[in-house]
């Protein structure tokens, strides 16, 4: 855990997310928290974290998602 990201304003961030109860919820959430560039983004982090912990190789990765 990363202690620079801790402190009350990401706690509530935190319990924020904690709340959600469905993917509308999410998706509310999304809409007023993100642009749908930064989504977008998250998203694509996500994939590629799920590759990463899928042990696929590099070069996959990044003809999957064209990130570098």
């Amino acid at each position: 855990m990363n202690d620079k990201l801790r402190n009350e304003s990401t706690d509530r961030l935190a319990e924020a997310f904690l709340s959600i109860k469905n993917k509308d919820e999410m998706y509310a959430i999304f809409e007023d928290l993100f642009t749908v560039a930064e989504v977008k983004a998250l998203a694509q982090r996500l994939d590629v974290a799920i590759m990463l912990s899928d042990k696929e190789p590099y070069t996959e990765i990044v003809a999957k998602t064209g990130v570098s």
